[in-house]
């Protein structure tokens, strides 16, 4: 009998070999198409155990609504050059091709595949390609250097098999999109794809788990956006990464949540654009945001804005723009909210953007305790520039707050800091205290309010600078923001500290700490002390790792989770960004020269007898190289204490 059957699929093959010979068949057995021309009456189907292999020149075509579904087997269809799918009766299209075997050896590869009507892969979606399969395994399938196009179906290729592979394929004219993922597509990779006249080049369908790899594509003539990303309201939690070529578009359907291990890095120069209503939610992981545009997606319909509500480390908006939102209405309409309450020292972090140009009432809405709002520029706001409550105490230094009604207010049982601001045209006040919260007076030195005669109030006569309400510390007020160099840094500011213009410079570090004299002007520090807060870590360190240089003793800032604080990773050269990057034990100090391998009570007793001493040569637990053993040292030494040297 089994002589037989291999007769059988022996004499098939050489059938194969024919041109237009017609079949409409299951493939049970391993078989083989070489070069010709195969003509599908009906569905052709590949079952277990069966593996269809069409080689190089090979022509497969369909009759009305005929269907290639790889059910529980393989195709392999790898031409050198190209094997062709398509239709076989001009104007009567076929469906496409179904991959939906968990078999391994399934791929497409330098393959035409045309005038298909696609079949159904959910809501409104007909593919051309469908890879289902969610227990295929890694890179299965692969789908390579093909050309997919010319057909009414109104999406490419659909993908949820788990780590399926779409790698350097020309994608073009789909209504749709051109790639779809959507879960179980957890590992899926969508890379090196031209996308052409498209829809949308790709469309995610975000889950919790679903961090398809998407990049180095290339996007053009899309009609509505290269990529169009959706989540259900499910936040994700697990690293997703943006990181298309500056200027790729990702439209967001639904907003956009993060939960509690999840965390979203956006690159440079992508542009986020949201549809009415949206709202990126990073309720307990981390955005990473470095310039990025976060806007409106159709130019009509304003999205709801950034709400900060997660208390982990490492949530950062850097360089971005941020505009056409009208704020969210449980923070009194603010197109930014740093709301976490239990968010560590410096967190989160706000610096370089530009904030505006929308109907939002408030710019930043703050009441996370100690957030640094650093160089932004905030205008046009009908309530508050910047507004902090609940207890905040945050670092705002460095901004441009004008045309708004209110530049600051604070409303907070902490005064916050507030220096070396352009605070001006504001047109009922430049800061504002809600009197009966604020039990001491808020820190607002060293600003300039629009005029050379400081701020308007009755305890400054003659001051004809943005209005300000009692309890605002705000003299020494600089009286004037000519920079004659320039060198980036205010004349007032360089005369109270240098007595003249010529000792800093663009370039100029006075005190060796490592942060340059205009970046000490920027943060509000003093450019002669080398560790402004006298916290053991100086100035360019603290802000090299995000520490806050005005703020004593915040070193457990921790962005990438790993347990090991940033302070810790700059010193051992390790990246604080990523948990795969971890650094080796510091404190593991006897006996010389290498260690026990752990760090336990026989390092406390060495640590003390060290602690308090200056110049050391050397000190086992100078940890931070800095010449003494000190706050910072014991800091580094307890997240050491209990751990063993891998």
């Amino acid at each position: 009998m089994k002589k037989n059957m291999l007769w059988i699929s022996v004499a098939f093959l050489l059938l194969g070999a024919f041109a237009d010979d017609s079949y409409a068949l299951d493939i049970t057995v391993d078989t083989v198409w070489p070069a010709g021309t195969y003509v599908m009456s009906n569905h052709l189907i590949i079952k277990s155990g069966a593996t269809l292999t069409i080689q190089n020149g090979a022509i497969v075509k369909f009759t009305a609504d005929g269907l290639l579904w790889v059910q529980d087997g393989a195709l392999d269809a790898s031409g050198v050059t190209f094997t062709s799918f398509t239709w076989n009766d001009i104007g009567n299209e076929w469906q496409g091709i179904y991959l939906a075997s968990p078999a391994a050896g399934n791929r497409l590869e330098n393959c035409v595949i045309e005038h298909a009507k696609g079949r159904s892969a959910g809501g409104d979606r007909y593919a051309m390609v469908i890879a289902s399969a969610s227990s295929a395994g890694p890179g299965e399938p692969r789908i390579t250097e093909c050309t997919i196009g010319n057909g009414s179906a109104n999406c490419g290729i659909s993908v949820s098999a788990q780590s399926a592979q779409i790698l350097n394929n020309t994608i073009s004219g789909f209504s749709n999109c051109g790639v779809y993922v959507s879960s179980p597509a957890i590992d899926a990779m969508v890379t090196g794809n031209q996308f052409q006249n498209n829809a949308a080049g790709v469309h995610i369908q975000y889950n919790t788990n679903t961090s398809p790899t998407v990049t180095a594509n290339t996007y053009s003539g899309s009609t509505e956006t290269d990529l169009r990303i959706s989540y259900n309201t499910i936040a994700i939690t697990v690293q997703t990464n943006w990181n298309e070529a500056s200027g790729t578009i990702y439209r967001l359907v639904d907003g956009f949540g993060i939960g509690e291990g999840g965390r979203l890095s956006i690159s440079e120069g992508i542009i986020v654009a949201l549809e009415a209503d949206g709202l990126i939610w990073v309720q307990t992981g981390v955005l990473e945001a470095t310039g990025v545009t976060f806007t409106w997606a159709d130019g009509i319909n304003e999205w709801q804005g950034i709400q900060l509500a997660s208390p982990a480390a490492g949530n950062r908006l850097e360089n971005c723009v941020i505009e056409h939102a009208k704020g969210r209405s449980t923070y009194g309409y603010a197109m930014v909210i740093a709301s976490a309450s239990s968010a560590g020292p410096g967190e989160p972090r706000i610096t370089g953007c530009t904030i505006g140009n929308g109907t939002a009432l408030r710019g930043i809405h703050v009441t996370a305790p100690s957030p640094q709002i650093i160089h932004n520029t905030l205008s046009g706001f009908s309530d508050y520039g910047i507004y902090f409550s609940a207890s905040s105490s945050p670092f705002i230094t460095g901004n441009t707050i004008t045309g708004n009604k209110r530049g600051i207010g604070a409303f907070s049982s902490k005064s916050g800091v507030s220096r070396v601001n352009r605070i001006e045209g504001n047109t009922e006040y430049g800061f504002f205290t809600g009197e009966s919260y604020i039990y001491s007076d808020a820190d607002a030195r060293y600003n300039w309010w629009g005029s050379s005669t400081g701020p308007t109030f009755a305890g400054n006569p003659g001051g004809a600078g943005d209005s300000i309400t009692t309890k605002v510390d705000y003299f020494p007020f600089y009286g004037s923001i000519t920079d004659s160099e320039p060198d980036d840094m205010w004349d007032d500011w360089e005369v109270q500290q240098f007595t003249n213009l010529t000792t800093a410079s663009a370039t100029s570090d006075y005190d060796l700490d490592g942060l340059l004299d205009k970046d000490e002007f920027l943060y509000g520090t003093d450019p002669k002390n080398r560790d402004s807060d006298s916290d053991g870590v100086e100035d360019g360190l603290e802000v090299q790792v995000g520490m806050n240089p005005s703020l004593a003793g915040d070193y457990n800032i921790d962005s990438d989770g790993d347990t090991y604080s940033n302070l810790r990773e700059i010193i051992s050269g390790t990246d604080p960004y990523s948990a795969a990057s971890v650094p080796p034990v510091l404190a593991d100090g006897d006996p010389l020269p290498f260690g026990d391998g752990d760090v336990d009570g026989k390092e406390i007793a060495a640590f003390i007898a060290e602690y308090g001493r200056t110049n050391c040569s050397p000190c086992k637990y100078d940890l931070d190289t800095d010449g003494d053993v000190d706050l910072a040292d014991l800091f580094l030494f307890s997240e050491d204490f209990g751990r063993t040297a891998p």
